[in-house]
């Protein structure tokens, strides 16, 4: 077997036990080049890396205007990394020799990539890439006989096989047991773009080296949320040729009121969503009012640096979610700060039309691998240590093999029973 099929051997066991451990769908990927034209330099990431096809161009001094290159693009509808073996695709591995082939088990697939980048895309009828083989190897062979120079991309719509790896990470909350008259919809009932559950919500104040010490730590709680506003967008996604609407929110703004308490709180949350359209909780603002007749804030608090965690699509559940709130979105030892605390939290800041749901499946907070597991490892693995210290000093106790006898002489045992 050549190197450059043990080194794919080599990435697909490394992507089958690395690739489960994100949640984004990872699609292998293929690419090469023909009469006279060569890549100018490798990628910047290795190849265990994240890769976009459209960075994978880059890579070629390719002019778009240009007639004279031509880019031909091969896609499967399900790709995974089990189906390359060099016995099976013979023409293939032939390719990593010939013509400098490069693997990449990290990628993804974007339609609108492919449709305005390549001059030609040829959807693979068959279900392996054993199958299609043939086609691939007839298609370069009609391509390569034109003489002009040529890019090829192989890679696949999907990776069913990552999909089921990824299936227990993705946990669906409270499906059942919502009662949906609880949930908040953002800005109104009619027409909403972000749904929120919450059961009660916990508001601690903090480290105030000032205050009396009556009033450190204080803690309310609130049941009454009161819906006041959100700014939403509408969105059309193209993917796999199937148009989905849905309507996103930027922002929302809630009212929390308790009757033991003259102070109101306003909560405002901002999401956000990065190139991959993973959304996130990106800042969190709270305003507290006073009980007078004025509406003006007297403390404002707000953390404007949290990160983007959930995939586009899920919604977000958390049994018990906090958030630290400084003042001017500062951390100041001594200072004054809050930590609001949802209980039963779940939120999507997105409505898609043809949903027959409320909330969709939601990535859990919950981790795998929490303290209290690792303690009762450690703590059975002791226990199984002193088990096996245990029965091993048992079995090690013998009977003597002689024994006196009241008729006869005395036993008399030396230094050492021979």
């Amino acid at each position: 077997m050549n190197n450059n099929i043990s080194f794919i051997i080599f990435m697909a066991l490394f992507c089958l036990i690395h690739c489960a451990e994100d949640n984004e769908s990872k699609i292998p990927l293929i690419l090469w080049s023909m009469n006279g034209i060569d890549p100018l330099s490798a990628p910047k990431s290795s190849l265990i890396d994240d890769i976009y096809p459209e960075d994978l161009l880059q890579m070629y001094h390719v002019d778009d205007g240009s007639k004279q290159t031509q880019k031909i693009a091969f896609l499967q509808n399900d790709l995974n990394i089990e189906q390359f073996s060099q016995n099976n695709l013979p023409f293939l591995s032939r390719l990593f020799d010939e013509n400098d082939a490069m693997f990449f088990p990290y990628s993804k697939y974007e339609p609108e990539f492919f449709e305005s980048k390549f001059e030609k895309i040829i959807r693979l009828p068959e279900d392996t890439l054993e199958k299609n083989e043939p086609i691939i190897q007839s298609y370069v062979e009609q391509f390569n006989q034109t003489l002009r120079p040529t890019i090829f991309m192989l890679t696949g719509e999907k990776n069913s096989v990552f999909d089921e790896l990824n299936q227990s990470k993705i946990r669906v909350r409270r499906s059942a047991d919502i009662d949906a008259s609880k949930v908040l919809k953002f800005p109104n009932d009619d027409q909403p773009c972000a749904y929120m559950y919450t059961t009660k919500i916990d508001l601690m104040i903090r480290g105030d080296k000032d205050s009396k010490p009556e009033d450190k730590n204080k803690k309310y709680e609130f049941t009454d949320i009161i819906v006041l506003n959100g700014t939403c967008e509408n969105v059309n996604s193209d993917k796999s040729k199937k148009s989905t609407s849905e309507t996103r929110a930027r922002s929302i703004e809630f009212q929390m009121k308790n009757t033991k308490i003259s102070k109101t709180f306003t909560v405002k949350m901002f999401f956000d969503r990065d190139r991959t359209s993973w959304w996130g909780i990106k800042s969190i603002e709270l305003a507290e009012i006073g009980g007078g007749s004025s509406n003006d804030a007297e403390n404002e608090y707000s953390n404007r640096n949290l990160t983007i965690n959930n995939e586009n699509g899920f919604s977000y559940s958390c049994s018990k979610k906090s958030y630290r709130l400084f003042i001017n979105n500062s951390y100041v030892p001594g200072e004054k700060f809050v930590e609001i605390q949802f209980n039963r939290f779940q939120i999507q800041p997105f409505v898609r039309t043809k949903s027959l749901k409320m909330f969709e499946k939601s990535f859990d907070c919950a981790v795998w691998f929490t303290l209290p597991i690792i303690s009762s490892l450690i703590v059975s693995l002791l226990l199984i240590l002193i088990l096996f210290f245990g029965i091993r000093a048992v079995m090690s106790i013998s009977t003597p093999d002689r024994f006196e006898n009241p008729k006869s002489k005395g036993l008399i045992l030396g230094a050492v029973d021979e």
